[in-house]
């Protein structure tokens, strides 16, 4: 256990670390049920974004508008036996798109660099499963970043909104008390994860799903939709429950700074009230 304040440092991957934008399951999602026939706009299959991906798909299929369509489709209503046949398209549409879209968010490093000097754990944890993520993984390392510990939904049964992983995390990282760890993401379903473990949360409102834009669909934006967007997917996050907001993991190292402070003051992070 480090003697910082800080016990740990817990991100999220996708739209966190890397995939600007959080494109990689948006494009996969939306190929998957192309496939089947079906339309998905990139809102409906952001609207759950962060939850093991089996839930995620769950999620879609009960939208009225999807479910409607399947059963134009298919007259008769979504089995377990046709969600169990998607998540397998699912799973090979991801793994053919993740290794493409595993670029790290400018910013990753220094704040990697700057948590291994203060001796801060580094783990992680993704709504990606274990075969997903020795993908990313591989792509990541390439590029300089390795968490202590990865954990995934299939390691724990459970995935977000769960606490599990960060749970799981803390355990391989002999990191404790819970209300000294820090979880980083830019889903509503990260931030649900972190307070229902205990932790700090911060928000990443224009790196990730949030905000879901890459960065050149952000430059073709007016200054006008760059003031509304921008606000709506910080709104988003506060409203979820994150204890801090900021753009992307650029600009993380202050706040942790500042949580850093709070903790030695013996403030505590704000409850969950999902």
């Amino acid at each position: 256990m480090t003697t910082n304040p800080i016990a740990a440092v817990i991100f999220d991957w996708a739209g966190t670390t890397i995939d600007w934008g959080c494109v990689a399951p948006v494009l996969a999602l939306q190929e998957t049920f192309a496939d089947q026939g079906i339309s998905i706009s990139v809102a409906e299959a952001r609207l759950h974004m962060g939850l093991a991906k089996k839930e995620h798909l769950k999620s879609i299929l009960n939208l009225v508008t999807v479910a409607n369509q399947w059963i134009l489709k298919h007259e008769r209503s979504v089995t377990d036996n046709d969600v169990n046949i998607l998540y397998s398209f699912l799973e090979r549409k991801l793994l053919e798109t993740v290794s493409s879209h595993s670029h790290l968010i400018e910013g990753t490093l220094p704040l990697v660099e700057l948590l291994r000097k203060d001796g801060i754990p580094i783990g992680s944890t993704t709504g990606y499963t274990a075969e997903m993520m020795r993908i990313v993984q591989e792509r990541a390392a390439s590029q300089g970043y390795s968490p202590d510990v990865i954990v995934t939904p299939d390691q724990v049964k459970v995935g977000r909104t769960a606490p599990l992983m960060i749970y799981l995390n803390a355990v391989k990282l002999s990191a404790y008390p819970l209300s000294r760890i820090i979880k980083i993401g830019d889903t509503i379903a990260d931030i649900a994860e972190g307070k229902n473990a205990g932790c700090w949360t911060i928000g990443l409102a224009l790196s990730g799903n949030a905000l879901g834009l890459t960065q050149s669909e952000i430059q073709k934006l007016t200054p006008i939709e760059r003031t509304d967007l921008f606000a709506k997917a910080r709104e988003q996050l506060f409203k979820a429950g994150a204890d801090y907001v900021v753009d992307s993991i650029a600009d993380c190292a202050p706040i942790i700074e500042s949580i850093a402070l709070r903790i030695k003051d013996n403030h505590r992070p704000s409850l969950y009230k999902g």
